[in-house]
């Protein structure tokens, strides 16, 4: 690939075409795509220190973390990567760095949990390579995104069931709900401006999940090193 093929690309994109300045300095579709690149930092900070908290030497449990979800992260956001190749985004494309993190705490429970699967992860596993693999092919690629955003919804709801149920947070890093919960609701609003119901909708429901975990989180976190007296 040449550089010129290079420019070229990038010339194409939405955000190369869409770039401008208004009234207020850069005009609206400008303050969204940096705030999509803003977003990309936050959320790569919170997903970081979780896969550090879940790589620490020795750590045999991650009582308080789901793997489930983590299948139909790791699909959301390699479907997203080629959905953005197909409408040329570039802050659609960030995808696929958040992607490789959630593989990495993927990869991490997985090593936790003695390279175990229950049943329906296995199952949930192989419908995620199947998911991608189909979403190769061009005109079913928005179908399978839209169709793995609402599953991964309904299925994000298993963590905080998870920590209600066993009443502790012991595996997870406070940073990630919380970048959660500004990056999706930064989502909420970029959905509604580009009038995607499909993007605000579901960015909203999550937001809510991930507002839910923080707060568990605060509830049943027991800081390391902690001394119970006796009265």
């Amino acid at each position: 690939m040449t550089f010129q093929t290079i420019v070229s690309i990038i010339q194409s994109t939405k955000e190369y075409q869409g770039w401008g300045y208004g009234e207020w300095g850069f005009n609206l579709f400008t303050y969204i795509f940096l705030g999509i690149i803003v977003e990309l930092g936050w959320l790569l900070w919170g997903l970081w220190h979780q896969n550090r908290t879940l790589w620490e030497p020795g750590r045999k449990s991650a009582e308080g973390m789901a793997i489930l979800p983590r299948f139909l992260c790791v699909t959301f956001y390699a479907v997203g990567f080629l959905y953005a190749l197909q409408i040329r985004s570039i802050g659609l494309a960030t995808a696929l760095p958040l992607g490789l993190m959630h593989l990495g705490i993927l990869l991490a429970l997985w090593k936790i949990n003695n390279k175990r699967l229950m049943q329906l992860e296995r199952w949930v596993a192989l419908g995620s390579i199947l998911t991608v693999v189909l979403a190769l092919y061009p005109p079913w690629t928005w179908y399978l995104y839209a169709a793995v955003a609402w599953v991964l919804v309904a299925t994000c709801l298993a963590q905080p069931r998870k920590m209600w149920r066993n009443k502790s947070a012991e595996g997870m890093n406070w940073r990630e709900p919380a970048a959660s919960v500004f990056t999706t609701g930064m989502w909420v609003v970029f959905g509604s401006l580009i009038g995607s119901w499909l993007i605000a909708s579901f960015s909203l429901v999550l937001m809510v999940i991930f507002t839910i975990n923080l707060l568990l989180y605060c509830k049943y976190h027991k800081p390391k090193n902690s001394l119970v007296t006796s009265p």
